[in-house]
């Protein structure tokens, strides 16, 4: 005969127990302000999360954050190569550096570019 578990009500909870144990508040802080509405309760030398079950509702509003966040960082990283492009044309024209090697540069900023957008996507 096969048995079957059945949990209801399940809670799940995280343990946060840094080595230094100054950084608690610090920690405890950063979670209250990350919008992801978890309550850390501080217990001694560590800090207990309750995670609460996950509702539609819940999971689009984590989704929307995710797709902020992910948006958000590729216009960092648009910036970046904006800001790099712009030092390597300034120094190829102060001619600091040869025509090849602003074409090279050019290259890796863009490589450069693609694989943290695919670090972003992932």
């Amino acid at each position: 005969m096969a048995r079957k578990c059945h949990f209801s009500n399940l809670r799940l909870s995280v343990l946060i127990n840094p080595w230094d144990k100054n950084v608690i508040e610090a920690i405890s802080k950063a979670i209250i302000n990350s919008q992801l509405g978890l309550a850390p309760i501080v217990e001694q030398d560590f800090i207990r999360i309750a995670l609460p079950q996950m509702t539609q509702e819940k999971r689009e509003q984590l989704i929307k954050l995710l797709h902020e966040k992910s948006e958000h960082a590729r216009i960092s990283v648009r910036n970046e190569r904006e800001d790099a492009s712009k030092h390597l044309q300034r120094m190829e024209k102060e001619k600091t550096i040869s025509e090849d090697e602003w074409f090279k540069g050019k290259e890796n900023i863009q490589k450069s570019v693609d694989e943290y957008n695919i670090k972003i996507k992932e």
